[in-house]
């Protein structure tokens, strides 16, 4: 009984690394990035590039019914925000040189409904992370996966100061509005 029991374990053991195996995704193009701000005089938008992004590595652990790695890496520098200026002003306030990407990883989902789930996603933004809930839709289409929602975000959550242009009278708003849609195979 004894030895039926070791290699019960043997086995057990060989078998983990085969429950959650690692499934590549791939990001089609029709998928969109962006983040919106304002200032107290003009409102911008910064989207990203998703060409720079080609596939995402996800492993689940059904037994958990977590994310062990679900992690999108997004280089600050494949953000547009429309001009060379803002362009600039944006990756200093991302403190692009230090830390020159932006990470989105996936943590957990939750069903809400037949096609909305509560995400919990770790966002880490100049090397600071902050967990978040938020509401999102997920669908199944005609051979891809889609999933779109949106979280508001205060910069100084992240260590980020709220920058102030032109002696003081431009000043940008602390909160950011992060849309994401993203489609997958």
């Amino acid at each position: 009984m004894m030895l039926l029991m070791y290699w019960w374990g043997v086995v057990s053991l060989l078998l983990v690394p085969f429950q959650n195996p690692i499934e590549e995704f791939n990001i089609l193009p029709s998928s969109t990035l962006e983040i919106q701000g304002s200032s107290n005089v003009n409102s911008f938008t910064c989207t990203f590039d998703m060409e720079d992004i080609s596939t995402v590595s996800v492993n689940y652990n059904s037994e958990t019914q977590k994310f062990e790695s679900a992690l999108v890496q997004f280089p600050v520098a494949s953000f547009n925000c429309g001009g060379r200026m803002i362009n600039r002003d944006f990756r200093e306030l991302l403190k692009e040189r230090s830390y020159p990407k932006l990470h989105i990883r996936l943590v957990e989902i939750e069903p809400l409904a037949e096609d909305k789930v509560l995400v919990s996603l770790e966002f880490e933004i100049a090397g600071v992370k902050n967990l978040y809930k938020m509401p999102a839709s997920f669908a199944v289409m005609k051979g891809y996966y889609s999933s779109r929602g949106h979280i508001e975000l205060d910069i100084e959550d992240f260590g980020l100061q709220q920058p102030k242009k032109l002696l003081g009278m431009i000043v940008i708003s602390n909160k950011i509005d992060v849309h994401f849609k993203f489609d997958f195979v």
